[in-house]
């Protein structure tokens, strides 16, 4: 066994550090464990093409449009293969917008033309510049006004009953118009966080109300050929997703092929790993987490979700915008932006990695799609690990510590030790050939 490559970041900086070689003994204090056990397949990690990431892109020079591709999807960057669209605008866009004129039952006035002004010419660079290696899937933030009970697209409201069909309808025709792009969406959440009652575009769902709509929305997709598309419930926080899992899949688990969850609400590990062990067939992924601008906790926050997220047996990882601008937009219906993996100055026209971008790239980057997440165990609480076997039988190790002092360690795997010096607050990849 041998450590090809070893990495240390620290401070935002990536640098690579001398590998040791693995050693004999007996010890039992101060070990990180990775054991042959096996948790999930990973499909992939990545963030949303939201509109507003895809107006900072469009701004951009052809020099720094390539810089973005590069650092986003290249094999020097994060490698980004698990994306995200939104259904309409979202509050990350420049504007609100729809695809379809009011009172239009017909639908004859659909049209994702606002769509080809910023996400799609991003998206097809993106896809081109992968090999078309991008897993989609796409979230709807609220009906057209005059599907639902408010009136507004804004601040909940539901969707009429009675529109149910009509609904659906008009996903499709979003599917189908991607499609006559020549972008394959593989999967659909029914609403992102149909909990919420936001000043931007949202709407609300029961439990019931999802199971009602999600079988309604499966007979349309079949009816237009497309019963190959996903179907993913609640897309909303972890507090809940043991229980909607649980209800949902048990009334129409035959349609609903996985769930996705947000962390707004609290880290909620342990509802995660119990979705993961009642449900191991349905596909169970992180679709959103950010922070904000102005967020003061910035450093591991992302490592520590993404890390325990995993380690609970989720199959991919989705975070929020791919790129905004120095005022973590632009945004519209809200009081302030978010932070993303990459900055856009609007002003100077260069573009910089944000203070996530790392704790990103330390699972993104080497973790390849279908490698198996491995079970692990830590001596410390304040140093957290996640193991992967990739399709090339390599060994990716990741350590996060976030305690104030430094630590030695042994990484114990296959009977052998391998020291390794943690600094404070640093974060370590191991790349280890068996």
């Amino acid at each position: 066994m041998k450590v090809e490559k070893a990495y240390q970041i620290k401070n935002n900086k990536l640098r690579s550090l001398i590998p040791s070689a693995f050693e004999k003994g007996d010890y039992e204090m101060q070990l990180l464990n990775v054991y042959d056990e096996k948790i999930s397949t990973i499909t992939g990690f990545g963030g949303a093409f939201t509109d507003s990431a895809a107006y900072n892109y469009h701004l951009a020079s052809e020099s720094v449009k390539k810089q973005i591709l590069e650092q986003l999807f290249g094999e020097s960057g994060l490698k980004y293969n698990f994306c995200r669209l939104c259904v309409g605008s979202s509050d990350f866009a420049v504007e609100e917008f729809c695809y379809v004129q009011d009172n239009d039952y017909t639908l004859e006035t659909f049209s994702i033309e606002r769509d080809k002004k910023y996400v799609i010419p991003f998206l097809k660079d993106a896809l081109a510049y992968t090999n078309g290696n991008i897993y989609l899937f796409a979230s709807p933030w609220s009906p057209p006004t005059f599907m639902k009970t408010t009136d507004s697209r804004f601040r909940g409201g539901k969707l009429k009953k009675e529109c149910y069909a009509l609904y659906a309808e008009y996903i499709v025709k979003f599917l189908q118009a991607y499609m006559a792009e020549g972008i394959k969406i593989s999967a659909l959440t029914l609403q992102n966080e149909p909990m919420a009652t936001q000043t931007w575009e949202s709407c609300r769902y029961t439990t019931e109300d999802e199971i009602a709509y999600a079988k309604v929305l499966k007979k349309v997709l079949v009816k237009h050929g497309l019963s190959d598309v996903n179907l993913y419930c609640w897309d909303h926080n972890k507090e809940r997703v043991f229980e909607k899992a649980n209800d949902i899949f048990s009334d129409c688990g035959d349609i609903i092929d996985g769930i996705g969850y947000h962390w707004y609400s609290g880290e909620h590990f342990d509802a995660v790993r119990l979705v993961s062990r009642k449900f191991p067939d349905k596909f169970l992924f992180a679709s959103e987490f950010c922070i904000s601008s102005v967020e003061d906790r910035v450093e591991n926050l992302y490592a520590n979700e993404i890390l325990n997220d995993i380690n609970c047996g989720s199959n991919a990882i989705c975070e929020w915008n791919l790129i905004l601008d120095e005022n973590g937009g632009p945004y519209h219906n809200r009081e302030g932006g978010c932070a993303a993996p990459m900055c856009f100055n609007s002003k100077t026209g260069e573009v910089v990695k944000g203070e996530i971008y790392y704790d990103m790239y330390m699972f993104s980057h080497f973790v390849k799609q279908g490698a198996v997440s491995l079970c692990t165990s830590s001596f410390f609480k304040d140093v957290q690990i996640a193991a992967f076997e990739n399709p090339d039988k390599k060994t990716v190790v990741v350590i996060n510590n976030t305690g104030k002092r430094r630590k030695d360690v042994r990484i114990y795997i296959n009977k052998l030790f391998y020291p390794l010096p943690l600094d404070l607050k640093s974060k370590y990849i191991l790349l280890i050939n068996q």
